[in-house]
């Protein structure tokens, strides 16, 4: 543990050194005093203190503490939000059906699947690779991804090209082009297939977004705050963008 707690503190280091090297940012003992003092008074680490950027000289003490700890963060939640809904967006198959009946547009559900409690969008049973194969067999999806019902970071996320056959189906990896029948898919999903997962007809995104990675979809994810009786207004957005030859959604 002492040997890795060394290995981060090089890590740091070389990190707010290479900032320093950069224009408009502090020493590097500037920088390590502010990593300390934030850890000290916030529990914030010094990775959070570098991606958001607060070595840059501008960055002064209301800025660097005005970030939320992860305790301050959830207690703001709660205040915010009610723990009814917590965990809403993080079930797929209940937030695709919120943004459905709000008119938002999603890619195309084409089924849950799940050992047990599976059910295809047209109402037949989607438990076992031979319900997926034939669902497929009467569905025009060309590509199709598979997303854990319950997950974030695309944990568990895989996408496939369709190619029917007169016998059997094919599935093309889209990350790595492997080609397999859905018997063997479906087993490589591991435990996956165990813990349920949403099929959804694959989302093309716009060319322009699609530069930036065309390997993974990428989102813009913006914050927006409204106080009871006033214009909801926006105080931040950033965009999100998977790694090179990561397929994610």
């Amino acid at each position: 543990m002492k040997i890795a707690f060394y290995h981060k503190l090089i890590i740091y280091k070389a990190l707010a050194k290479r900032n320093y090297e950069k224009k408009g940012h502090k020493s590097v003992i500037r920088q390590c005093w502010e990593c300390f003092i934030l850890f000290l008074l916030k529990r914030i680490g010094p990775f959070y203190y570098l991606a958001a950027h607060m070595g840059a000289k501008e960055a002064g003490w209301s800025y660097i503490l005005g970030f939320y700890s992860a305790k301050e963060y959830r207690k703001r939640v709660r205040q915010i939000n009610s723990r009814l809904f917590h965990k809403i967006s993080q079930n797929k198959a209940i937030e695709k059906a919120l943004l459905t009946a709000y008119g938002i547009p999603t890619p195309r559900l084409i089924g849950h699947f799940h050992p047990v409690i599976g059910i295809a969008s047209n109402g037949n049973t989607l438990r076992t690779a031979e319900n997926i194969e034939t669902l497929l067999a009467n569905d025009g999806a060309q590509r199709i991804s598979f997303k854990l019902s319950n997950g974030c970071h695309g944990s568990g996320f895989r996408a496939v090209e369709v190619f029917r056959g007169k016998n059997q189906i094919i599935l093309r990896d889209m990350s790595d082009g492997k080609e397999t029948n859905v018997s063997d898919f479906v087993d490589s999903l591991g435990e996956c297939r165990n813990r349920g997962m949403i099929i959804e007809e694959y989302m093309v995104q716009h060319p322009d977004i699609a530069k930036f990675n065309s390997s993974s979809v990428n989102t813009l994810r913006v914050m927006v705050y409204r106080r009871q009786g006033e214009q909801a207004f926006c105080f931040g957005a950033f965009m999100r963008v998977g790694r090179v030859g990561v397929c994610k959604s």
